[in-house]
């Protein structure tokens, strides 16, 4: 999903400076092995906000999993966006695909919010990107189709900033449904 990411920071083409946010020790972690592997520095969470304050304009946030204080998204001049795999408000939570499938929809996609620091999948709606589910869809196939489609969107978010973030709807509560972390 990230690979286009460093290119355009490599390039300067869109993106002047990149650097990565892990919360997970080990080198089992995708975000810690992509970050080594385009040699970007990596900072563990949680970090300093004052390493953010004026390097930045937004904020990137790919599979956290915790929630962001207001201190740090307000670090950033444009805030924070979320790349979350689905279409919110349905499955708001951790396991969003392997709901979409357990439950039988027959479309999920990819969410692009603005990050708020007292809910996790509440934010704003910057993008969105609808795709059916086959019915031979593994979450791991979904996954990875999913990861793509996420790459391409948060580019084009970059390509329309500010307009994309300053002008995105309210995400309705209607038709919301959480998604528990399967284990």
């Amino acid at each position: 999903m990230l690979d286009d990411l460093p290119y355009n920071c490599r390039t300067n083409t869109l993106i002047s400076k990149l650097e990565v946010v892990s919360s997970k020790e080990g080198k089992h972690s995708p975000v810690i092995q992509f970050a080594q592997d385009e040699k970007l520095t990596l900072y563990r969470w949680p970090m300093d906000p004052d390493l953010i304050k004026d390097n930045y304009d937004i904020g990137m946030v790919v599979s956290f999993g915790h929630l962001i204080p207001s201190k740090i998204i307000n670090a950033f001049p444009l805030g924070m966006i979320n790349v979350h795999g689905s279409i919110l408000p349905r499955w708001r939570g951790a396991a969003p695909i392997v709901h979409a499938i357990l439950h039988g929809d027959h479309e999920t996609g990819i969410s692009i919010i603005r990050v708020r620091p007292k809910h996790f999948d509440r934010g704003e709606i910057v993008r969105q990107y609808r795709c059916s589910i086959s019915p031979d869809d593994t979450a791991g196939e979904l996954h990875n189709k999913l990861a793509l489609v996420g790459g391409q969107l948060l580019l084009e978010c970059v390509r329309d900033m500010p307009r994309c973030v300053l002008n995105a709807p309210a995400q309705p509560d209607e038709g919301a449904t959480y998604g528990m972390k399967v284990i």
